[in-house]
């Protein structure tokens, strides 16, 4: 047997239906796109609360953190409203083991937007920071959270990335960057490129959230991201204006891509709310990503048959957390082959 032949296997489980989603957000629907398997597990099955969700990591509570001050700041600066930065903060980080480093980290990341694209952005007129939406689009409702609009409900997003990992260069297609603290006199040759060719999954989470503040799919459609790149940073004491790169990205999301996203909503909540799952196709970019198992793998019998297939290959260092080596693969292949 090889890989291919896994999706020729009838792997259709029983599909028991425990509760319906009352939304679609950017990160569920992505995850229906990935492995509606996975969707099923985690999001109807009756054992979906027994499945253990993975911590939240620490580079997604310092993004956290810096949403935290950054909307502080630009709500007492826009409206005169005093908020308590701490307490966005608790509200919106799940992990409270990394509150304190989240908080410091954020508050020096801040500084360091403030330094560089604070003022570009105010000239912008940003508003309704960090909005919670539930909105119907054409009979699918739709949630997520906006960190803020500018003009006329055109939907802005920070992003921060690297910290505690791999050191992160700036996403390409950028109108403005600032290195060291300086803005420099150059811009991305891919700065007129559209959002889905920059990045999809932006693409895809702004689109949605456009849908649902009214946007209809196939008009134009602008949208920006303000990054905040970060090399070499494990602590926040190494937040500085030589290690992080800011950078804006001011595109627009073709309308190609607006109708395609549009109908794939449509094909997916008419699935979801017929209990429609197709079969389960599992692959090792979908069952073992970023280095971790699908949460759900336990409680998968298409991953359980062929873990051996899907995990394949890997060093033997890491045969201990369920992967094998290129012999251990051979010799099971064999096995299931005959």
């Amino acid at each position: 047997m090889s890989f291919a032949d896994i999706h020729d296997q009838d792997d259709t489980q029983g599909y028991e239906i425990a509760e319906y989603p009352k939304y679609l957000s950017p990160s569920s629907f992505k995850m229906w796109r990935r492995c509606k398997t996975e969707f099923y597990l985690k999001r109807m099955s009756p054992i979906k609360r027994k499945i253990a969700r993975r911590p939240q990591g620490i580079a997604a509570a310092v993004g956290n953190g810096f949403d935290s001050f950054i909307k502080t700041i630009l709500l007492e600066h826009t409206t005169g409203e005093a908020h308590d930065a701490y307490e966005f903060l608790g509200k919106s980080i799940s992990n409270k083991e990394y509150l304190q480093e989240a908080s410091h980290a954020g508050k020096r990341l801040a500084s360091i937007y403030i330094q560089t694209a604070y003022e570009s952005l105010l000239l912008e007129k940003p508003h309704s920071f960090d909005l919670e939406i539930l909105e119907d689009f054409e009979g699918i409702p739709i949630r997520g959270f906006v960190d803020l609009l500018v003009g006329d409900k055109e939907v802005l997003d920070w992003k921060t990335r690297g910290y505690g990992g791999a050191p992160k260069s700036p996403t390409p297609g950028w109108c403005k960057k600032w290195k060291g603290g300086v803005l420099q006199n150059v811009v991305h040759k891919r700065h007129k490129d559209p959002l889905e060719t920059l990045n999809e999954d932006w693409a895809l989470q702004v689109a949605m959230y456009a849908f649902a503040l009214g946007h209809e799919p196939g008009d134009h459609l602008t949208t920006g991201i303000d990054e905040l790149s970060m090399r070499n940073v494990a602590h926040p004491d190494e937040i500085t204006l030589d290690s992080v790169c800011v950078t804006q990205i001011r595109t627009y999301i073709s309308p190609s891509f607006q109708h395609e996203l549009a109908a794939d909503l449509h094909n997916a909540w008419r699935d979801i709310t017929r209990g429609e799952f197709g079969y389960c196709t599992p692959a090792k970019n979908v069952c073992y990503r970023f280095r971790q198992l699908c949460e759900a793998s336990g409680h998968c019998e298409a991953f359980k048959r062929f873990q051996p297939i899907i995990l394949g290959g890997r060093s033997p260092k890491t045969r201990d957390k369920g992967g094998y080596s290129v012999s251990d693969l051979k010799r099971m292949l064999g096995e299931i082959g005959g």
